[in-house]
């Protein structure tokens, strides 16, 4: 009797601990944001006064990086301000992983190319600048809270 009193006890305790874990795998983290930025700056060709360059690496955590801020709780990404440092390139789609991101300023650089679908992901943006800027063609973007 007593192992089944044992039973029910900790076997509510291993379910509840085994749904944490899962949905805490299953949620982008504070990697991915790491991830994404990183895999935007592949995409920048020119960076004049070196300041992607010699700040954004993996030995640095993200919220010591320039231009980034991220939100005090959970520590991802709320705001990206790169505006008017000279940067030559293209917007990834990686840029969409960027699910806590609320605001994004890339204005004054010279960024080509289609904005990708994927930043239409950002539930929570509710700030863009991406003026002067050189992009092609037309966008493919729907943004469905903006």
């Amino acid at each position: 009797m007593e192992n089944m009193i044992m039973g029910f006890i900790f076997l509510p305790m291993l379910l509840s601990q085994s749904f944490i874990t899962a949905l805490a795998m299953s949620q982008p983290n504070f990697t991915t944001d790491q991830s994404a930025l990183l895999e935007f700056k592949t995409h920048i060709t020119s960076d004049p006064l070196n300041i992607l360059f010699s700040n954004w690496s993996s030995a640095t955590p993200v919220y010591n990086w320039f231009g980034v801020s991220c939100g005090d709780l959970y520590r991802r990404v709320t705001s990206l301000d790169l505006s008017n440092i000279n940067l030559t390139g293209s917007l990834p789609s990686h840029l969409g992983n960027l699910s806590f991101l609320v605001s994004l300023n890339l204005s004054r650089n010279s960024f080509n190319g289609h904005l990708p679908p994927e930043l239409g992901k950002l539930r929570c943006l509710r700030f863009m600048d991406l003026s002067f800027n050189s992009p092609d063609g037309t966008s493919q973007v729907r943004f469905g809270c903006f």
